[in-house]
């Protein structure tokens, strides 16, 4: 059976509509204002009479953006009273469809989160609503006509929206954050854009970056990221503390409608919770032979805090069985060296490079790992390797 509020609603939109149903008169107010920012989301507060016929009257809002092609989205409408049909009528007085609670979607109360507030019943979203006021129409058999409570939210969107979402609002200098970005047409996915480009700018308002968000995009191993089509994903890192902005832009329709969307957050970046540098590779575990068994990657690491951490280097990008090796070490605050040693059958592997394909620090609590630096494709031309006094 469907859950409450499980709409064909995009997730940030279906957030929003679940603070605004669950809200009663007085936190509501408090509960929308801690929503992500986008346009206002109603709330119907009514009585039902006791009658076997009554109308419940709403009123659509357009502006600029949703004046013409939007959309209005519906959450659950939660009833106490018994419903048998329902009719929605526009601001001309037509009825666009007559359904039953079933039909559309119906979830009896003691399955809800709040059974207090009766069953819950999904309403199909209006594409390209008019201004004005518009009515629900319920409709019961008189001995089923009882009186009881109803609540509905909804907001009215434009058609074309680009959604922004952040794995995190607050990190540490240097620390790898994933920006999700969503294009959307009538609440449905884009797929298949080249990119979208998100640029960042510093508390001056002076724009000091950008990396593109790509569908399918890929770790450094070779790793989907996401595998949600129309999800635009970038991956960044900020060097330096501050209060930034990300921000996108999205042009949506075809000439000469063309339409630009835009979204943007509010990233605050702490002071560095680590940083390193490769000081020296040197040859490792010398045998009777003369000859290395490994090669020893010696960094120099700076912390923020005394703890564990530990040191991971990819030796090949692209493919998630490439050869790679980690060391670890217990850090005082301040100063300290990691040594990651790598055996010479796995340089070897890696075709000799010389780069690595990627460096990590990490950092081991309670809570897990905590990625605090982050270097793809550092060179080692500073740092020459003898392969041939590596065993064999």
């Amino acid at each position: 059976m469907t859950r409450p509020d499980s709409e064909s609603i995009s997730t940030p939109r279906r957030v929003l509509l679940r603070i605004a149903v669950g809200a009663a008169a007085g936190p509501w107010a408090a509960a929308r204002a801690q929503a992500v920012a986008g346009p206002a989301t109603q709330l119907l507060q009514a009585r039902l009479p006791a009658l076997p016929s009554h109308g419940l009257p709403f009123e659509v809002r357009t502006d600029g953006e949703t004046r013409g092609e939007n959309r209005v989205v519906f959450g659950a409408l939660r009833s106490t009273a018994a419903i048998d049909t329902i009719a929605l009528i526009d601001p001309a007085q037509r009825q666009l469809w007559r359904r039953t609670p079933v039909d559309l979607g119906w979830t009896p109360r003691d399955q809800t989160g709040r059974p207090d507030w009766g069953d819950a019943i999904v309403l199909p979203e209006i594409r390209n609503a008019a201004a004005g006021r518009w009515t629900l129409l319920i409709e019961r058999a008189p001995a089923r006509a009882g009186a009881g409570q109803l609540r509905l939210a909804w907001q009215v969107l434009p058609r074309y929206e680009l959604l922004m979402q952040a794995s995190a609002t607050e990190v540490a200098a240097g620390q790898t954050l994933l920006v999700t970005l969503r294009p959307l047409d009538y609440g449905v996915e884009l797929r298949g854009l080249k990119a979208i480009v998100l640029s960042w700018a510093d508390a001056r308002g002076a724009t000091t970056g950008h990396v593109q968000a790509l569908e399918n995009a890929r770790s450094p191993e070779g790793i989907a990221v996401s595998s949600e089509p129309g999800a635009y994903i970038a991956r960044l890192a900020l060097p330096q503390p501050g209060v930034y902005r990300l921000q996108a832009s999205q042009v949506f329709g075809q000439a000469p409608r063309l339409t630009t969307r835009s979204a943007s957050i509010e990233l605050n970046v702490g002071r560095r919770g680590g940083a390193l540098r490769l000081a020296s590779v040197q040859p490792d575990g010398a045998t009777s032979n003369g000859c290395a068994r490994g090669l020893r990657f010696r960094f120099d690491v700076d912390v923020a805090e005394p703890g564990n951490y530990v040191c991971n280097l990819l030796l090949l990008a692209g493919a998630p069985v490439a050869p790679r090796a980690s060391g670890s070490a217990p850090l005082a605050a301040g100063h300290g060296t990691i040594d990651v040693v790598v055996s010479a059958e796995k340089w070897r592997a890696a075709g000799a490079p010389a780069r690595l394909a990627r460096v990590t620090l990490l950092r081991i609590d309670e809570q897990g790992y905590k990625l605090l630096a982050d270097i793809e494709d550092l060179t080692l031309a500073d740092h020459p390797i003898d392969g041939a006094a590596l065993c064999r």
